[in-house]
């Protein structure tokens, strides 16, 4: 019985940065592209803002079969100048996304009795920044 050959990259061809940095329409987001396939925000009352949508594969390092394990996602501004950093740890790659729901302006002054359990109604005045796992790697797709 013969062993599955084990994907490799095209020679020559170079390692993608770890870090990605994007912004759109006031939104900045600092990422690792092998974790994030899309990165969106969605405003209160609005349509979606996508800050990245994959196109084309993340190459992996030499040597590597998959991306690293764990991942940090900063994300800024927008009309509550908005400042928070995820960390992910996710060694088995179980993550299939994460949906944060961003609290309304205001909320310190008046907190809910109780927060709203997700999804958040229509019209409750979050923001909800949307990352999507699973993106394209290289190997295998190059």
């Amino acid at each position: 019985m013969s062993t599955p050959e084990l994907p490799v990259r095209p020679p020559g061809l170079p390692a993608s940065n770890p870090t990605q940095v994007v912004a759109q329409q006031g939104y900045t987001a600092t990422f690792y592209p092998g974790f994030v396939r899309t990165l969106s925000v969605t405003p209160a009352g609005s349509e979606p803002v996508v800050l990245y949508d994959q196109s084309g594969s993340f190459v992996l390092p030499v040597g590597a079969l998959e991306p690293y394990t764990s991942s940090v996602v900063e994300f800024a501004g927008g009309p509550q100048q908005r400042r928070l950093v995820l960390r992910v740890d996710d060694p088995r790659r179980e993550v299939a996304a994460i949906a944060v729901y961003l609290k309304p302006p205001g909320w310190r002054d008046n907190p809910p009795a109780e927060p709203p359990d997700p999804p958040v109604p229509a019209g409750a005045g979050e923001e909800v920044l949307l990352i999507r796992d699973t993106p394209f790697l290289c190997p295998p797709i190059c």
